[in-house]
């Protein structure tokens, strides 16, 4: 039995001792590939330091692009500034290119002009007395006797051409006439003829400009005017004389009418003279203008006065007229207001200053000033000596109310003022829409006006009223002259009106066809219808004959 036990373990242990050998290989391998798996860890350990490293440079590398991006940004904006600076300096050398290449043509054209004189005198008569610079026109040596000699004899041809053309002219000329002194306080009086010629083109040409000597009377001037008109040999031809509305004029007319009615020449100062409309114009304005100023300067009890000229004086167009004139005398604050047109995005444009003298002036300062009304706010409020030329709401109101009743002023006087074609035709109807313009801010109910300011359905202020009814009243003043001859004559003459004009104001049609009719004989009227139609007549044939010779 214990042999038996004893075999059995000694049988267990053989095995064991078998089992232990390989057994052992494969502790001893994985003891092997521990320490392999040991390296390749920290062989990762040691790569994993490397790539933690390489990402912290990578990042660093990031940091400078990111740096250099935005240096490289900067440097962009930097360089796109310096092309627009260069951009800009190009654009200002190209304009001085330009302004030399005028300069360069303006001298190009006086030398040759120059060069003309020196062909025309050749080296003259008297040498001596007038001497060209040296290098211009070397051999030209010209009196001063020979240039007023020439300048007379060029100034009596152009003259006899002129003379030429007004004796041919078919039918009758008009004149404008003018006088004024210049700052020098030298008086002139100037003369344009008007006539339409056998083309039927209207022309105008100054025929004289003389220098007056003594008073400007209205006998003086118009025996200055009737010598001229005898130089031309044209005085039989005088058809009308436009003038403007001071007294002379007045007794200009009268003085005319008594020298022309000597000659048996037919001119009335009533029928033949025409007052400026322009000007009557600038008269209706000034005075509806200087009504409002009165209203509201009156009105302005509330506002404190000071004596001084810096303060404003409470009425709208005088504080802006004020307040313009401190900007535009000083060149920090005309600056000053062209940063604030830039920072209220406006083009800059340059304040208008009016003259007194001239309504349409006062009107194209207000439309400025009320184009520029931001920037203009900003630099008067910015400025403490200018403060008391800011405007407020209700000002710049009344400046809106001014401009609207003024704006059918302007656009009649620009359309009476064209030189292209006649506007004698359209005297009564400037009239007519002046008078319906300025009734519509009126408040007579009788009459059926009611004076409602469309925009605000409300009556208009006092001030506005009295405005239109002082322009009425100058309008009215004046008024009756369009009922003169040539008037009259202008508007049933043109083809686009004959009668329609006064059948629409309902005057009579016989009233006017006799008018200036003498106790015998045919109406005025009817003999420049006569004229007209004659004129016509004669074109017809001339283009016929013109037609048949090509």
């Amino acid at each position: 039995m214990e042999c038996t036990q004893t075999g059995f373990l000694i049988s267990k242990n053989l095995k064991l001792e078998r089992l232990s050998v390989p057994f052992g290989n494969v502790r001893r391998c994985l003891g092997v590939v521990g320490d392999i798996w040991g390296n390749v860890r920290r062989y990762l350990g040691v790569v994993g330091d490397i790539w933690g490293n390489v990402r912290r440079y990578l990042g660093v590398v990031g940091d400078i692009w990111g740096n250099v991006r935005r240096y490289l940004g900067v440097v962009g904006e930097i360089w796109g500034n310096v092309r627009r600076y260069l951009g800009v300096v190009g654009e200002i050398w190209g304009n001085v290119r330009r302004c030399l290449g005028v300069i360069g043509a303006i001298w190009g054209n006086v030398r040759r002009c120059l060069g003309m004189v020196g062909e025309i005198w050749g080296n003259g008569d008297n040498r001596g007395d007038f001497r060209q610079p040296t290098g211009v026109i070397p051999t030209t040596d010209i009196t001063s006797n020979t240039v007023k000699s020439d300048v007379g004899k060029k100034y009596e041809e152009e003259k006899a051409e002129l003379k030429n053309a007004l004796l041919n002219s078919t039918g009758k000329i008009s004149f404008i006439v003018d006088g004024w002194t210049s700052k020098s306080q030298q008086a002139f009086f100037g003369v344009i003829a008007q006539w339409v010629d056998e083309n039927w083109i209207l022309q105008v040409q100054v025929i004289d400009l003389l220098l007056l000597e003594g008073g400007h009377t209205g006998q003086r001037m118009a025996d200055a005017f009737l010598k001229i008109l005898d130089d031309f040999e044209i005085t039989h031809k005088i058809n009308a004389v436009t003038a403007d509305n001071a007294s002379n004029m007045n007794s200009f007319a009268d003085a005319l009418e008594k020298s022309l009615k000597l000659r048996g020449i037919r001119f009335t100062a009533k029928g033949n003279r025409v007052r400026c409309i322009a000007h009557i114009i600038n008269l209706a304005c000034q005075a509806a203008v200087k009504s409002a100023e009165t209203i509201v300067c009156d009105n302005s009890t509330d506002l404190e006065m000071d004596s001084t000229e810096e303060d404003g004086d409470g009425v709208p167009s005088k504080d802006l007229r004020k307040g313009i004139v401190k900007i535009r005398s000083s060149q920090q604050r005309r600056e000053a207001f062209r940063r604030q047109c830039d920072l209220a995005k406006v083009t800059v444009l340059e304040l208008i200053m009016d003259i007194r003298t001239r309504w349409n002036s006062t009107f194209d300062m207000i439309v400025r000033a009320n184009k520029l009304r931001i920037p203009y706010q900003n630099t008067v409020e910015s400025d403490e000596m200018l403060s008391p030329y800011f405007l407020s709401d209700s000002e710049r109101n009344m400046l809106g109310y001014i401009e609207n009743f003024l704006q059918p002023f302007k656009d009649v006087t620009v359309h009476s003022s064209s030189q292209q074609f006649p506007t004698i035709s359209f005297g009564s109807m400037v009239y007519s829409t002046l008078f319906e313009h300025l009734q519509s801010f009126c408040v007579d109910r009788p009459r059926g006006m009611k004076g409602i300011d469309p925009k605000t359905n409300q009556v208009y202020p006092e001030w506005v009223q009295e405005m239109a009814k002082a322009g009425i009243e100058k309008l009215e003043q004046y008024y009756p002259s369009s009922e003169g001859l040539v008037h009259i004559a202008g508007t049933v003459l043109d083809p686009r009106l004959k009668f329609k004009w006064y059948k629409a104001a309902k005057l009579r049609l016989d009233k006017i066809a006799s008018y200036g009719a003498p106790p015998s004989g045919e109406p005025f009227v009817l003999q420049y219808l006569n004229i007209f139609s004659a004129m016509w007549r004669l074109f017809l044939a001339l283009r016929e004959i013109t037609e048949r010779n090509k």
